[in-house]
């Protein structure tokens, strides 16, 4: 080869090398556009799975506000009892009146209703500040609406007895009205929209119709967290006595001792 062809070769080798460098440094308008749909995909999918997990979020906030609404305030009941409205049961046995009295004796006692409440977990909960608990007076004393509503319907019980009867009335005809009134309120307050069914030969609507309950004894063991020791014996007339009802191993037994003396009436 002349010395003139191997210029030619080595420029052209030098073209060639020049050529290559330049594909390497500059990526072809397909690997390009390739490379953008990568980046937005990525981008949407972050966005998407942002968009999932604020919307969980919220879901979950709000399962968990809905969750606190269902539950009652203070003793967080729900409506998950399954109980159906009965006709002449035994509350109303019209065949045996005496065994009708000895069911409604075992409700009469309403004292689990009558609760001593810290001030902290008052003011927490927005509540009116009470009389002061006669052991402990950062406590006040307070009576569960729910036995409130039982203690008046035997109130009403009693005197309506009594007039069927003609007997004299044992309470005040102010009292009766008072829970009349008491009643009421809570029936109004609570607006309860339950359809009941009628007709089909019975004259009473709602027969054997189910209704979803609160649990009555989950109210009860939530009142025993909060005792006031309290018993309303009508034969007593001295309020400290009264709440003198705790048992023997109480944290106020020795005050009680020392405020009654043998009057107390620990461990009843």
């Amino acid at each position: 080869m002349s010395n003139l062809e191997q210029k030619y070769a080595l420029l052209e080798d030098d073209t060639g090398s020049e050529h290559e460098s330049q594909d390497f440094d500059h990526p072809s308008p397909k690997t390009t556009r390739k490379s953008s749909n990568t980046i937005l995909l990525a981008g949407w999918t972050l966005f998407w799975v942002l968009n999932c997990a604020i919307l969980g979020i919220q879901c979950f906030r709000l399962m968990n506000k809905l969750e606190k609404l269902e539950r009652t305030e203070f003793a967080g009941l729900k409506r998950n009892v399954p109980v159906p409205w009965s006709v002449y049961g035994p509350y109303d046995n019209r065949s045996d009146p005496e065994a009708t009295d000895k069911e409604w004796e075992k409700i009469s006692n309403i004292r689990l209703g009558v609760i001593a409440l810290p001030d902290s977990y008052v003011e927490e909960k927005g509540l009116h500040k009470a009389q002061r608990f006669p052991w402990d007076e950062s406590k006040g004393v307070y009576l569960i609406n729910a036995y409130h509503n039982l203690h008046c319907l035997l109130k009403l019980r009693t005197s309506l007895l009594e007039f069927h009867r003609g007997e004299e009335q044992s309470g005040s005809f102010a009292h009766v009205t008072h829970c009349l009134d008491a009643l009421r309120q809570d029936i109004k307050c609570n607006a309860d929209d339950t359809p009941r069914w009628s007709g089909y030969g019975h004259r009473i609507t709602g027969v054997d119709q189910v209704r979803m309950c609160r649990n009555w004894d989950l109210l009860d063991e939530w009142s025993k967290t909060f005792p006031s020791c309290w018993n309303k014996i009508p034969s007593i007339e001295d309020i400290n006595e009264r709440f003198s009802y705790c048992p023997v191993d109480s944290p106020y037994a020795d005050r009680i001792i020392e405020t009654l003396g043998s009057k107390n009436h620990l461990g009843e």
